[in-house]
């Protein structure tokens, strides 16, 4: 997936609705979608849109883009998410990678968490958050662990974490999430504090 980041003053954008709000153009592919949201006190505009690529060979994140081949593939967008991109001069761009749920992410005394674990596309925007709650979550299975548990401790936190990363990371890769309405609380409502420690793992 091709990533192009611009911005544009608020007021070459007269017309255009909700610009002082995070808003979201979905396309008819989960990976052709364009988001803006205001900067510097509504004085700005900042775009994020995102096109379909199979290959990438570039390890920047100033890489210069073309604004006219992105216009080009926003030719079929709404009128008003055309005009975003005809208000910038010039656009970044960078790769974003796809990557299946792992089954485990702990070896033993090692353990992984956040991006580590289970890289995920931005689309839901939870991959920071992700790892805050596997740090919490993390926490509280090593709490009161001795040396000699630290590996069972482990594996019990992967196991308590890998359903519900695997659900957003497969859930931020079809770019579905809320484009419909919906209920959000199964994503904000997670008290990583709270939830049910799991079961001690099963040792040989």
């Amino acid at each position: 997936v091709k990533a192009c980041r611009l911005g544009t003053p608020a007021g070459r954008l007269a017309g255009v609705p909700n610009l002082q709000a995070f808003t979201k153009w979905w396309g008819p592919n989960p990976h052709s979608q364009i988001v803006t949201f205001p900067l510097n006190r509504g004085r700005d505009i900042f775009i994020f849109a995102t096109t379909p690529q199979d290959t990438w060979h570039l390890e920047s994140w100033t890489t210069q883009g073309s604004v006219q081949e992105l216009r080009e593939q926003y030719a079929d967008f709404h009128p008003d998410a055309r005009a975003l991109l005809e208000a910038c001069d010039e656009v970044l761009k960078t790769a974003l990678y796809e990557r299946d749920p792992m089954p485990a992410w702990t070896d033993g005394r090692m353990t992984l968490l956040g991006d580590a674990a289970h890289p995920m596309l931005p689309f839901m925007a939870q991959g920071a958050g992700m790892a805050i709650e596997d740090a919490v979550v993390l926490a509280r299975h090593l709490e009161g662990v001795d040396a000699a548990g630290l590996p069972a401790a482990l594996t019990r936190y992967q196991d308590a974490r890998r359903e519900r990363t695997s659900r957003i990371q497969l859930g931020s890769r079809g770019n579905q999430w809320l484009r419909e309405g919906g209920n959000a609380d199964w994503v904000y409502g997670y008290d990583a504090w709270a939830v049910p420690l799991g079961a001690p793992a099963a040792t040989a």
